[in-house]
C-alpha cells in the first residue's frame, strides 16, 4: 500500500518489482529504479510481517508502479518486454498526461506481444506531475 503524505511515500513490498521514478539531472531525464527494501512475495506465510519503507517523492517528475504480467509479457522471439523498455517509454512521455502514458505503454506492450489484448494481469499505476502538486 502506498500513502503519500508531506512528499514522501510510505511503501510496503510484498514482492513486488520496485517503482520507476522519472526524474530531470540537468538537461537529462533520468529513469530509475526507486529501490527500497523488499519483502518476501504475498501470500507465502500467513504471519508474515512486511517492512515500512520511505523515499522522497518530489523528487521524480513522474513515479510508475506495474506488475510483473507488464515487464514479464513475452514477444515472438521469447524475450520478455522488460523493465529497460517501460523506462524508455516512460523517458519519452513523462511529460504527457497520464491517459497518454497508459495507451503508449499499452500500444507498445501489445505489439510487442503481437497480441490485441493483454492475457496476463497488468497494472500500471501513474503519478504524475508531483513538483507541481
Amino acid at each position: 500500500m502506498i500513502l503519500i503524505n508531506n512528499n514522501r511515500t510510505n511503501i510496503a513490498n510484498g514482492g513486488h518489482h520496485f517503482p520507476i521514478g522519472i526524474k530531470k539531472v540537468g538537461d537529462a531525464i533520468i529513469a530509475e529504479e526507486i529501490v527500497h527494501n523488499r519483502g518476501l512475495p504475498l501470500g507465502i506465510f500467513h504471519d508474515t510481517k512486511y517492512e515500512d519503507d520511505y523515499y522522497d517523492v518530489w523528487e521524480y517528475e513522474l513515479v510508475c508502479i506495474f506488475t510483473d504480467g507488464i515487464i514479464e509479457a513475452y514477444g515472438a522471439e521469447g524475450e520478455m518486454f522488460g523493465v529497460e523498455r517501460l523506462k524508455e517509454i516512460l523517458v519519452e512521455n513523462y511529460d504527457k498526461d497520464n491517459d497518454e502514458i497508459n495507451s503508449k505503454v499499452r500500444e507498445a506492450l501489445l505489439n510487442h506481444t503481437n497480441q490485441s489484448e493483454p492475457t496476463d494481469d497488468m497494472m500500471l499505476i501513474i503519478l504524475n506531475n508531483i513538483r507541481s502538486a
